[in-house]
């Protein structure tokens, strides 16, 4: 596992956004960290097995096309064109993992964060073995006069989390480059 080519993409959409959105000198760390907030949260609510007061506490690890019913293809065609014919148009606990990858990547540039930090990021186990209480401990981490150490703290149980999940570090890393490449479209057509 290598953060470092997510840190340099992640730090050129930071530089993009702020250059086009005219926020040159501004001190964005306070948004950033309530932004990985949210995005935890609703990362929690694509898990769903906190959700005790529910029927439906299984993962959302995928969302079936709503074109083809799922079924990757229609009677008269080949594959469907809106999926692919894979039959899943999202995958979204793993979509709202990499959007809090996004903030946590970028709230580690902003706090400068270097090689060395990265390369020394142990992921053998996460602080739990139950994802409610990694999520909670995640949640406990994050600090608004977040320094360095801080960071690495929560992006070693972040990391570790995407193991609890069951993702591997490949989905992982294609999942940030597929939403890397949609954030600079969004930014581009003017999200």
């Amino acid at each position: 596992m290598n953060l470092t080519p997510l840190f340099e993409k992640q730090q050129q959409l930071d530089q993009y956004i702020v250059k086009k959105k005219g926020l040159e000198g501004q001190d964005l760390l306070p948004n950033k960290i309530l932004a990985l907030r949210v995005e935890l949260g609703e990362l929690a609510n694509e898990w769903r097995g906190f959700k005790h007061w529910s029927n439906n506490q299984e993962p959302r690890y995928e969302r079936k096309c709503h074109a083809c019913k799922g079924r990757g293809k229609f009677a008269q065609v080949d594959a469907c064109g809106y999926c692919g014919g894979t039959g899943v148009e999202a995958k979204p606990l793993l979509e709202e993992y990499i959007d809090c990858l996004h903030f946590i990547l970028s709230i580690g540039n902003d706090l400068n964060i270097t090689d060395e930090w990265v390369t020394d990021i142990d992921l053998s186990e996460p602080d739990y073995t139950d994802v409610t209480s990694q999520l909670n401990h995640i949640f406990g981490l994050i600090d608004t006069d977040m320094d360095a150490h801080d960071w690495f703290g929560i992006a070693e149980q972040f990391i570790s989390l995407g193991s609890l999940f069951g993702f591997s570090w490949e989905q992982i890393e294609q999942a940030y480059s597929e939403k890397w490449d949609e954030n600079f479209r969004r930014q581009n057509v003017g999200y």
